[in-house]
């Protein structure tokens, strides 16, 4: 009896240190392969998660989770990288495996991380209609140039804008023009306004596959690099 009741214990933790080693892994990889139908096109997915008990991630429940996602697509937006470290996140397990949606319910800590290379910026705004078809955008520490050329009057002219990428609200970045040069002129303030008014350079991040808010930007040389946190919990 002893004997027995010893076997069946010793299976009964054979069975919990296999699904210790095992289930992570398996839900790492459920994650990658949604993170991967959410977005247009991807790289590389790679994602990591640590949870005691292993069980507990059947119920959502995900202790430490990182994802690592390089050169995926999203609208027309190419990211570079897509970094996340975060602390007690709530999964929708359902959705991911049912689904193949990546739904996260919350994240009680996380840090984000977005780059954006200078060739896929320009893709970015390529990509519009309308004048942003004809600008270039050169990055370099904190400042970003848009350049360009224009018809005034029958004349072809070379046009510049200086200025620096600024979030604007949880998802987005603002283009902030600090100068406007036609040519050799630097335009006044007050022309310059009226002339950029329908000229929109923001970029969007906010169908990006994981939630986010953001909190500053780095503009470096043919980089920028966002950096941010998770939704607060509701």
């Amino acid at each position: 009896m002893k004997y027995a009741i010893s076997l069946a214990a010793l299976a009964i933790v054979c069975v919990f240190l296999i699904g210790e080693a095992a289930i992570p892994g398996a839900v790492s990889t459920r994650l990658e392969k949604a993170i991967v139908a959410n977005v247009d096109e991807a790289g590389s997915v790679r994602v990591y998660v640590r949870t005691f008990p292993a069980l507990a991630v059947a119920l959502g429940r995900i202790d430490f989770l990182r994802v690592d996602a390089r050169d995926i697509s999203v609208d027309g937006l190419r990211v570079q990288r897509l970094f996340l470290d975060a602390r007690h996140a709530d999964v929708d397990m359902r959705a991911v495996l049912r689904g193949g949606k990546l739904e996260v319910r919350h994240i009680a800590k996380g840090d984000v991380t977005v780059i954006l290379a200078e060739d896929a910026l320009n893709d970015y705004f390529h990509s519009r209609d309308g004048v942003l078809r004809l600008l270039t955008v050169k990055l370099r520490p904190g400042v970003a140039t848009v350049s360009g050329s224009a018809n005034l009057l029958g004349v072809k002219v070379d046009v510049a804008l200086d200025g620096r990428f600024v979030v604007q609200g949880d998802t987005r970045l603002a283009y902030v023009v600090d100068r406007f040069r036609v040519g050799s002129t630097v335009v006044p303030e007050v022309i310059k306004d009226g002339l950029l008014k329908s000229v929109d350079l923001s970029v969007d991040v906010s169908r990006l596959p994981l939630p986010l808010v953001l909190r500053d930007v780095s503009v470096q040389d043919g980089v920028i690099y966002i950096f941010g946190g998770t939704p607060p919990v509701k």
